[in-house]
Parts: C-alpha cells; structure tokens; sequence
C-alpha cells in the first residue's frame, strides 16, 4: 500500500477508537455508538457523506464535531 493510503488509516483508526473509548468511559452501556470519520485535503473542494441507519426521533440524538488544520 502507498505510504500516504497507510498514514491515512492509522489516523483514522486513532481517532475512532478515541472516540468510542471515551464513550466507554462514560459506562452508558446501553447505548450503541456509531463513529464516522472523513479526512481529506483542503484545495477548495467539497466533500459529501451519505449514510442510513434507523432511527427513533424520541431516543435517539447526534453529535458533530468539525475540524480544520490550517
């Protein structure tokens, strides 16, 4: 695999064991988490992600977090 490809998803897997773990840490065991992480290059270029899952309005919530190393 190309050296970039390689870095690219040790990243990625570092920050989404991050998350999950601090999740754990809160010990809310019924809960289910879902972590969804993107990294890209910023040259001007938009970046669009679709997923599906089921959902319940009455239980279920989100959180979003944005970052930007300029």
């Amino acid at each position: 695999m190309d050296k970039l490809l390689l870095k690219t998803l040790a990243i990625t897997m570092h920050v989404n064991k991050k998350k999950i773990s601090q999740r754990l840490g809160l010990h809310l065991r019924q809960y289910k988490y879902v972590v969804q992480v993107a990294i890209g290059e910023q040259r001007g270029q938009g970046l669009n992600i679709t997923s599906q899952c089921f959902w319940d309005n009455d239980c279920d919530g989100l959180a979003t977090y944005l970052y930007h190393d300029i």
